[in-house]
């Protein structure tokens, strides 16, 4: 049997293929309307068809189709296939299993393997196999599902999408490549790292039960290993798991799964008599679910009924991964956690009467990337035993080492109020404002790879920090490394540097309005690819405050929206981004550039926002969240309930973010938002808070803080 399950959070609005396009303009929507035609077909490498085998029409999102009265198995070459007679759009899926799903994660998938297929010298859809096929479809729903991505505009669009995102991760890459050999390929593994089981890994739970109400707390270690049973085993060593006392528990991960082999805990019988087994298969099939154990005629290890005889018992165990869902726990939230729940059934027989007692208990965990289990809940079910009772877990706090390691930190006491990065020169170039007792009024370069200090060049009075307009001395170079900004004057002039001949320029002086006086700059940033040009944002209230663009010196009579903090270019000089923060909920702008300054710009109260934004490939970064800026979608977020201090600042070089808190510092996917490792920095969280880090070198992250220090930090994670 082959049947349909849709879901919602990725699956693209297919009613578009029946109804007008104006109404199909919903992201991730909807079941086909009933009657939608699902024909099972036979196709070729080049993914044409060769036959309709069978096919059926759906109801209320699903369909059905008997495979056994046309003589078919599951087979590489099988899939099903909806598709409209208007637009000729379509959607397929592998026939894998026995549950499939038809939607544009099912249709991204064969456009990879038929794609990969075609590419490849000899390739045949003869060389996947079924599992590797299904395997790789989970892998690009948890891709997708990690990376928040949704429906566009229509089925085309959002399959292309999809498609591309899925491709360009490494993970989905390597698995397809070697699927596409002959032979069964090694799984993928776990995609996104759910269960790190790194050594060195420490979480923090903090624990509630009842009846009768009351807390503990529990700490959970990765860290020894050991062989059991001929396969190598890491030690989760956990000091009071469910409120039980210590315990130390042995897991075996692979490429295709979990496998739990088993405790130390020698009153655990149950445990003893089952392991080893399957805590889950690799990769998550988000929507399946597996058989975990069943087992007959166990050893219960108590006399119930008084007998003198030991009970026996039957267990079955179910495991299913129903959703990727944001959790709320201790820590903060994570938005890309997957769910899983465990329902065991024990069936007691009684040896006196050879009657039954029933007992249920259920795990709902969930996992968040790179972390592990973040929040548990056990219910225990007896009632001819015990009353219910409930067991819950969440962390507080972990030390994810990950890929951590190699750590140096140099400490610079520099009262910088910006710096920026040089890659030309590998040089930072911070501002230095006139209340340093040193260096004051200066742009000072900073070699972060041996923490000298200078040569200065002198700029002018950069001043103090002013009401609603941020700190003085902002900076912003040009993409060649050639050219330095940096305001000026208390904000009110922007001074030219020329960092090649060590010279400052004319400078340009903002126009005092006749009622309120100088304007303030609130934000710099140069035009990509035009070094004598750049934007410039006043905050005063001014009748032309707003934001300017400058072409050596010279202003173009065009001025785009008013109050912006914080901006950004959208990787061409036609398209720039503002944020205002300093006025009720953050207000993001768009503003389109053309030789008469800004010709077009919308500003939105965006809730979503933080202090400041970054642009990198196609997304706005601000605070935890990652933000779409054309839609205004927020595609997902780092964990949240953080004190993230500084803004998360993404690396395009390598896909990572970083983040610190709490004198700590966070590496991050960038496309998944898996954490990837994090590192206590010696004296990072008493220097006040990280407001502004830049990536320099091969492996080197400096950070400002608001004590007036700067911190240079290397470590194996930055990449």
């Amino acid at each position: 049997m082959v049947a349909f399950r849709a879901d919602k959070t990725l699956l693209a609005s297919v009613s578009e293929f029946f109804i007008r396009e104006a109404a199909a303009a919903i992201s991730g929507v909807g079941f086909v309307p009933d009657g939608t035609r699902v024909d099972l077909l036979r196709i070729l490498d080049s993914g044409d068809q060769v036959e309709v085998l069978g096919g059926t029409t759906t109801s209320a999102g699903r369909y059905s189709i008997d495979l056994r009265p046309l003589g078919l198995t599951t087979s590489s070459d099988l899939v099903v296939q909806i598709s409209s007679s208007s637009s000729g759009a379509r959607l397929r899926s592998f026939v894998t299993s026995e549950h499939v799903n038809i939607d544009p994660v099912s249709e991204a998938t064969v456009r990879l393997v038929l794609g990969k297929v075609a590419a490849t010298q000899s390739g045949s859809l003869k060389n996947f196999t079924v599992r590797e096929l299904d395997d790789l479809q989970a892998c690009v729903f948890l891709v997708l599902g990690m990376q928040g991505l949704a429906a566009g505009l229509d089925i085309e669009t959002t399959v292309a999408a999809f498609k591309n995102a899925a491709g360009a991760d490494s993970g989905v890459a390597a698995f397809l490549n070697a699927a596409a050999a002959e032979g069964q390929a090694d799984g993928p593994g776990d995609v996104g790292n759910y269960f790190p089981l790194s050594p060195g890994m420490t979480l923090n739970y903090s624990g509630s039960a009842q009846p009768p109400s009351s807390s503990y707390d529990n700490t959970a270690s990765y860290g020894g290993t050991a062989s059991i049973g001929g396969l190598p085993a890491v030690i989760l060593k956990e000091t009071n798991p469910q409120n039980g006392g210590p315990l130390s528990t042995y897991f075996h991960k692979s490429g295709a799964a979990v496998i739990n082999l088993g405790n130390d805990d020698p009153g655990d019988i149950i445990t003893a008599q089952v392991a080893p087994y399957r805590e889950v298969p690799l990769p998550l099939k988000v929507g399946a679910s597996f058989q975990q154990i069943k087992r007959t005629s166990l050893n219960w290890g108590d006399d119930l009924d008084g007998d003198g005889v030991g009970e026996k018992f039957d267990m079955d165990s179910k495991v299913t991964v129903p959703a990727l869902e944001k959790v709320d726990t201790n820590a903060g939230v994570f938005s890309n956690a997957v769910k899983v729940v465990t329902i065991v059934t024990f069936t007691i027989t009684l040896s006196k009467t050879r009657s039954v007692i029933g007992a249920i208990v259920t795990n709902t965990s969930w996992y968040a990337p790179g972390v592990g289990k973040v929040k548990s809940i056990d219910v225990f079910q007896a009632p001819a035993l015990a009353p219910s009772s409930t067991v819950a877990e969440s962390v507080g706090r972990f030390d994810v080492k990950g890929e951590s390691g190699s750590t140096t930190t140099r400490i610079l006491d520099l009262p910088a109020k910006n710096f920026v990065y040089d890659p030309v020169r590998k040089l930072i170039y911070a501002s230095v404002p006139s209340s340093a007792s040193s260096l004051a009024n200066t742009i000072t370069a900073v070699d972060p790879a041996t923490g000298s200090i200078g040569p200065s060049i002198p700029i002018g009075d950069i001043g103090a920090s002013l009401q609603n307009a941020g700190p003085p001395g902002s900076l912003a170079m040009s993409d060649d490394g050639n050219t330095l900004y940096v305001a000026v004057n208390n904000r009110t002039t922007v001074q030219r540097v020329d960092l090649v001949a060590g010279t400052v320029a004319t400078p340009v002086t903002l126009a005092a309005d006749p009622i309120v006086g100088p304007g303030a700059v609130g934000a710099l940033a140069v035009l990509p690819g035009a070094p004598g040009s750049f934007a410039l944002a006043r905050v005063d209230i001014a009748l032309d405050a707003g934001v300017h663009i400058y072409d050596d010196g010279v202003a173009r009579p065009g001025i785009g929206a008013r109050r912006v903090t914080s901006l950004q270019f959208a990787g061409t000089a036609s398209r720039l981004y503002g944020l205002n923060w300093i006025e009720g909920p953050p207000q993001f702008s768009r503003m389109d550039l053309d030789a008469t300054g800004v010709a077009r710009f919308d500003v939105t109260a965006s809730p979503g926002f933080s202090f400041d934004v970054k642009y990198d490939q196609g997304l706005i970064f601000s605070g935890n969240s990652i933000i779409e800026p054309e839609t205004l979608n927020v595609r997902g977020s780092f964990i949240s309930g953080f004190r993230l201090s500084a803004l998360i600042f993404p690396d395009p070089a390598s896909n990572r973010a970083y983040a610190a808190d709490s004198g700590r510092v966070f590496a991050f996917d960038r496309n998944t938002f898996a954490l990837l490792g994090s590192v206590d920095i010696p004296g990072l969280a008493v220097a006040g808070d990280v407001l502004e880090m830049v990536r320099w070198g091969s492996n080197g992250l400096a950070l400002r803080t608001g004590g007036d220090r700067i911190f240079l930090v290397t470590d194996s994670m930055i990449k």
